[in-house]
């Protein structure tokens, strides 16, 4: 789910909701210019931007010709507008998203899948949208569309990246921690095979090749947690078989100890000061 279409209320969300009337009866509102450049960074995305307007005046129209938004004003049932145009666009209700500050605006925030309501909104719309920190006519606009940006570079990262992952077998293992490990693993510098990234044993054929690539993995797997040191002390010295030989191996081993150390994060047994390995306090006391 992601946003497809962007729909603003135009009187207290691209302006202060405040109105200069003068004495020829014409009208002047104040506007953001942080808010044009929001709108024209969501439109980059291919995301379809429109005013719903409740007042018939001709600054709305002013303001969304400059802006080049598609207006719709005079409108007394404004969700009936909006469900018109998603369904004349074949956009999906969940991937509307909704900026308001009054109570005309409250069907339309219920409605959609991303409702913003302004800092300065009525009470009324309090619990019925995600608050912006700023107000309407001051940036409001700006920010909700800063928002979306951000989330839809999210999204398109995540489809990115789970294309370039190559496989997802090994992740069903207890060595991985979901797709956050998986993709962690895979991404150790210059690339490495998909079987030496997702292989469970260190010993598989694809490091036979390549030590330097084996050792890269062994110290990612430390990184995450997911490798005791001791352990591999015992793998790299086959002589030694228990985690107190490990240990004593260590002690007197300072550089490779520290080294160690320094590896050995969440997801395995710290090392002490001596060396050796301590159990984690448990919750709540030493």
């Amino acid at each position: 789910m992601t946003v497809k279409l962007l729909a603003l209320d135009f009187d207290g969300v691209l302006t202060t909701n405040q109105v200069y009337v003068f004495q020829d009866g014409s009208e002047a509102v104040i506007c953001s210019r942080a808010d044009g450049i929001g709108i024209a960074k969501v439109k980059a995305l291919g995301i379809a931007v429109i005013v719903i307007s409740a007042e018939s005046s001709p600054v709305v129209g002013a303001r969304c010709r400059k802006l080049g938004l598609r207006y719709y004003d005079g409108v007394t049932n404004k969700l009936s507008v909006l469900h018109e145009i998603a369904k004349a666009n074949g956009v999906m209700v969940g991937d509307i998203a909704y900026v308001g500050n009054d109570v005309g605006d409250l069907e339309c925030l219920q409605w959609v899948g991303y409702p913003y309501i302004v800092a300065d909104a009525w009470p009324d719309l309090w619990r019925h949208g995600e608050m912006l920190a700023r107000k309407g006519g001051e940036g409001a606009v700006r920010e909700a569309c800063e928002l979306i940006c951000r989330m839809v570079a999210k999204e398109r990262l995540l489809e990115i990246r789970q294309e370039q992952i190559p496989t997802w077998r090994s992740v069903e293992s207890e060595m991985f921690d979901g797709i956050r490990t998986a993709v962690e693993l895979y991404d150790i510098g210059d690339p490495i095979s998909e079987e030496a990234a997702f292989s469970i044993d260190f010993k598989e054929p694809a490091f036979q090749d390549d030590p330097m690539k084996e050792l890269q993995l062994k110290e990612k797997k430390m990184d995450l947690g997911l490798l005791n040191p001791l352990d591999l002390v015992k793998e790299e010295n086959p002589d030694i078989t228990t985690d107190e030989e490990a240990e004593e191996f260590l002690n007197k081993n300072i550089q490779i100890r520290n080294r160690l150390r320094s590896k050995f994060t969440v997801g395995a047994m710290p090392l002490n000061q001596n060396g050796g390995s301590q159990p984690p306090s448990p919750t709540g006391g030493k």
